[in-house]
């Protein structure tokens, strides 16, 4: 699919000479540039912190949360005074 946007001068030279550095089109270098900004978008959006929240309670309904009391005395040895 086409689409016509508009960027500033200075970002449109600058993604020319990266695409030619890279040896592929301007085209390909906005595609990937989109495809990629849209992968962090939604890396960010399950990082939302009720969605974690969610999640741990998902896991935590069906596992102990409980520490192992040999780990924890070895965590608790393992403290600086």
């Amino acid at each position: 699919m086409r689409i016509g946007t508009s960027v500033p001068d200075d970002v449109f030279l600058e993604a020319g000479n990266l695409a030619k550095r890279l040896g592929i089109s301007k085209s390909e270098l906005f595609r990937q540039a989109l495809v990629a900004y849209i992968k962090t978008k939604s890396i960010a959006e399950t990082s939302d912190p009720g969605n974690v929240r969610e999640k741990l309670d998902a896991v935590y309904s069906q596992e102990s949360s409980e520490l192992d009391e040999a780990l924890l005395k070895m965590q608790w040895a393992s403290l600086p005074k």
